[in-house]
């Protein structure tokens, strides 16, 4: 269940695309602060096992530490999560071969194998769901970047508010249009032989802080249809900024907050630290 709930968070990282220009900010890692209140810390993330990202610096640790509230993207619920499980698959007689046709389904079930999943597994899959398991690495310690953070927090016996349901997340791409979740398997099986390169990319994006590149990487990566690109980019960053900034006003009001959010959700005219700052709060690069 915990596979579920990466796959639709890395997909953010290597399936978006913004329809502007990437602006050049960098740092993972901002002070939020209005005079009144203690200070609060927005981090930007990535949805990775690589040991370079889960060496969390000392100035992250600090944050978390000394705040009173973290809050992450979404809090992984052991009922959440086996709903979240439970969707990925079909109900209702249907195959994925049926929807996606048997060519380009031969193609997706030869590649899930080598993401560990036999072909009677991947018949069964929604289509949303095997472009999600064929755009991330295969999982192996199950330790990302995400769960890292929750799990200090939790230790620390910090107040934790997610600013969205894992239900939520998975419906971002559930509600997709059929024939857009067929494109975008399309497209995964297409551009599968290039994952480990494009995964290395955005990490080194990442680990350099460059949220301009990471912009640029995400948005080479959907291929040559434009429609489909701004349909994924309103759908799963853009309208999500404006939700999660919305429900963590109440929270900054309140001060000391750590707020966990993939990396790509922050710049940008139509990021969170845009709208942040459009609604009266100082931000201020710390790493």
């Amino acid at each position: 269940m915990r596979r579920a709930r990466a796959l639709a968070l890395l997909a953010v990282a290597v399936l978006w695309a913004a329809p502007d220009a990437a602006v050049a900010e960098r740092g993972l890692l901002w002070r939020v602060s209005q005079q009144g209140v203690a200070p609060s810390f927005v981090f930007g993330t990535i949805h990775l096992e690589d040991p370079r990202v889960l060496r969390l610096p000392a100035i992250v640790r600090e944050s978390v530490e000394k705040s009173d509230t973290f809050v992450p993207e979404a809090v992984p619920d052991p009922a959440a999560l086996l709903a979240v499980g439970q969707r990925l698959f079909l109900e209702d007689g249907r195959t994925l071969a049926s929807i996606a046709g048997p060519a380009l389904f031969e193609e997706a079930a030869a590649l899930l194998g080598q993401q560990g999943l036999p072909s009677v597994v991947a018949e069964r899959l929604q289509p949303w769901a095997a472009t999600l398991i064929l755009s991330v690495p295969r999982a192996q310690s199950g330790m990302f970047l995400d769960r890292q953070l929750y799990e200090l927090a939790r230790n620390g016996g910090k107040r934790i508010v997610a600013l969205e349901t894992l239900s939520e997340q998975i419906e971002l791409f559930a509600g997709m249009q059929p024939s857009d979740q067929v494109a975008l398997l399309r497209q995964a099986v297409g551009q599968f032989h290039r994952l480990p390169q494009r995964v290395e990319e955005i990490t080194a994006a990442y680990l350099a802080r460059d949220l301009g590149l990471l912009e640029e990487l995400a948005r080479n990566s959907m291929g040559d249809d434009p429609r489909l690109a701004r349909t994924i980019g309103q759908r799963i960053v853009i309208d999500r900024n404006a939700r999660m900034v919305e429900r963590l006003l109440p929270l900054l009001r309140e001060g000391s907050v750590f707020v966990a959010v993939g990396a790509l959700h922050l710049p940008g005219p139509d990021g969170m630290l845009s709208l942040l700052r459009e609604a009266g709060y100082g931000v201020s690069v710390v790493y």
